[in-house]
């Protein structure tokens, strides 16, 4: 009795003791992926100037004076796992594989300027115990240079970017296997709803990687599913591939499609709780971008040659009528600088073809 006295006690005297610094956390670990709690662990906290190690042992508050930035932990088959730090206080939870694990690389195109100059950071999120739990997070310094991260193999992670602001983007998720992780690409900042559930614990999602390659994630975590049926078809409904698999986790590939058609991709999953699970959707195709024709060389870059022709052309017509004349000038410019022989501001040839018409209006022609 006097001891579990004493271990309240001195838990009391601890949460107090953590508030009397600026910056308090509440430390989770070491846990399975899968929320099993595995062990100790030993965590380093990193600040600007130095850094510390906290053993948490399933529930820790810890506290410092200094501004952390991020948590480190070793795994225990090879590699180092982070959390950066959001706020001054927050609660972090350390998780450990539970399965065969791989770094994979990630490269970031951030297209809307979003990620800004310091504190955004690329995010694996994965459903644990039914709660979507950060797993890693790790600081980007810069799009240039891609950024780790250690996942569990055929497992389906959420990827993410938290922003400066707190704004989440995501991209969607991603089943870590032996493919070459993918570009994430920030184009705007709304969600894809491509990447949305079929419900809180089935994910299929069907991506177009490329003009030629289909994929189809599959994930159930409540690990019930008997059958899946994946297929795709035109748009006429004549069916061109089809693959059937019993997995709980799998990822679907079809490498067939071509560039300019669009694929209607079904899945049909025979479920232990939910009986029936549809999904569809239509991928479009990938039409080739190509750059408007290049007329200059015709014109051999020659602005005399131009400049002759607007000459002549404007003071044929003026000596008929000079509202004409100047419109006919005016639109011949326009012609010439849209096939990149002379180069006059569009400005001036919009004011001018504008004076034309005023003066025709007007009949100053």
């Amino acid at each position: 009795m006097l001891n579990l006295f004493l271990s309240v006690l001195i838990s009391l005297f601890t949460v107090t003791a953590s508030g009397a610094y600026d910056y308090n956390y509440e430390l989770h670990g070491l846990y399975s992926e899968t929320g099993a709690y595995v062990s100790p662990v030993n965590v380093t906290v990193h600040t600007l100037t130095d850094s510390s190690v906290v053993l948490v042992d399933g529930f820790t508050v810890f506290g410092l004076n200094q501004t952390p930035l991020e948590f480190t932990w070793s795994l225990d088959g090879g590699g180092t796992r982070q959390i950066h730090v959001k706020s001054d206080n927050e609660t972090v939870y350390f998780f450990a594989p539970e399965d065969a694990y791989a770094v994979y690389s990630f490269n970031i195109r951030d297209y809307v300027g979003a990620i800004g100059q310091s504190n955004s950071q690329l995010e694996s999120v994965r459903v644990v115990n039914g709660t979507e739990q950060i797993i890693e997070s790790v600081l980007i310094w810069n799009t240039e240079t891609s950024i780790p991260l250690y996942l569990v193999k055929n497992k389906v992670y959420i990827l993410q970017v938290r922003l400066p602001d707190d704004e989440v983007y995501r991209f969607g998720y991603f089943i870590p296997g032996d493919q070459t992780p993918p570009t994430l690409t920030i184009t705007n900042l709304g969600f894809d709803d491509a990447y949305q559930p079929v419900n809180k614990w089935i994910q299929i999602v069907a991506t177009r990687p490329n003009a030629t390659h289909i994929q189809i994630n599959y994930n159930d975590t409540l690990g019930q599913t008997l059958s899946v049926f994946a297929e795709i078809q035109l748009r006429n409904g004549t069916q061109i591939w089809n693959d059937t698999q019993t997995e709980d986790a799998y990822v679907f590939n079809w490498y067939g499609a071509n560039n300019e058609t669009e694929y209607v991709v079904k899945v049909l999953a025979s479920h232990g709780y939910y009986s029936m699970i549809e999904y569809s959707k239509i991928l479009a195709g990938v039409s080739p971008h190509e750059a408007p024709p290049d007329w200059s060389p015709i014109g051999g870059g020659s602005y005399i040659l131009s400049i002759f022709i607007i000459i002549a052309t404007g003071g044929a017509v003026s000596a008929l009528n000079k509202a004409v004349g100047l419109f006919v000038t005016a639109s011949v410019a326009s012609a010439l600088t849209a096939l990149n022989w002379i180069a006059i501001p569009y400005e001036m040839l919009v004011l001018a073809l504008a004076i034309s018409v005023l003066m025709g209006l007007t009949g100053r022609g």
